[in-house]
């Protein structure tokens, strides 16, 4: 069994991780506490941040990441923000599931159970808006990768554990990890890279404070069989749509 010990990332991973760009409450654009004269003198462009992040996030997880999106991205909470956005009943959402692929949608193996929802949210900066682009129906072990929240949870109990209770699950997801992602166990630490990585930019979109809006329609979100679309995807009422905590 493998037990994953504290380390730090290295900083060839994600290189603008020294210097994270976060925002002021006024909304502008700034460094992380290092003095107001630093900030003024070395200002970090947002977008370009994330942008290096997200692509060291893609070179440590290219399969299967854990998910970086403020708003929900896992299980009954990702299918109740669906439901909210589109004025969809939970009927409506059960019958397009029918016509979702039985297999996971990252390893394509086994799934079950509708807490195996998984969001993709596709983040404008420049609107500070996020909307739903893909959503898919995971098995257990990609969903509690991409679980970040519930990833980090675990992997602290298991640093404060005595027991090694944990460490047969741990061990079973980072082989799942390393599998899915075309690594070996070489590359083990890898997972706690991405996982370093995911939380700097969920960090960042947190300070955006982006709004929920809606993405493609509904039976496309959930890459349903034709057969499960029957009619247009609902629309949301109009008002103001929620915004991501």
């Amino acid at each position: 069994q493998w037990r994953l010990e504290p380390r730090q990332l290295h900083p060839s991973r994600a290189p603008c991780l020294a210097k994270r760009p976060v925002l002021s409450r006024s909304g502008t654009r700034g460094m992380a506490p290092a003095g107001a004269a630093a900030a003024a003198a070395s200002e970090v462009d947002v977008e370009g941040g994330l942008g290096q992040l997200a692509a060291a996030l893609q070179q440590l997880a290219p399969a299967l990441a854990p998910s970086a999106a403020p708003g929900p991205s896992i299980g009954a909470a990702s299918r109740a923000v669906v439901g909210q956005l589109y004025q969809a009943s939970e009927k409506e959402l059960q019958e397009l599931e029918v016509g979702c692929p039985q297999e996971c949608g990252i390893c394509k193996g086994t799934r079950s159970g509708a807490d195996a929802w998984a969001l993709d949210w596709d983040i404008n900066t420049a609107k500070r808006r996020m909307a739903p682009k893909r959503c898919m129906l995971l098995c257990s072990q990609c969903s509690s990768l991409r679980n970040l929240p519930g990833l980090i949870e675990m992997l602290t109990m298991q640093q404060v554990s005595t027991d090694g209770k944990d460490d047969a699950a741990i061990s079973e997801l980072l082989r799942h990890f390393l599998s899915v992602n075309g690594h070996d166990a070489a590359d083990a630490h890898f997972l706690q890279d991405a996982i370093s990585v995911a939380y700097a930019m969920m960090v960042v979109y947190k300070e955006l404070r982006l709004q929920l809006v809606q993405g493609p329609p509904l039976p496309e979100l959930l890459g349903a069989a034709p057969s499960a679309k029957r009619g247009a995807a609902p629309s949301a009422k109009k008002g103001a749509a929620p915004s991501a905590k």
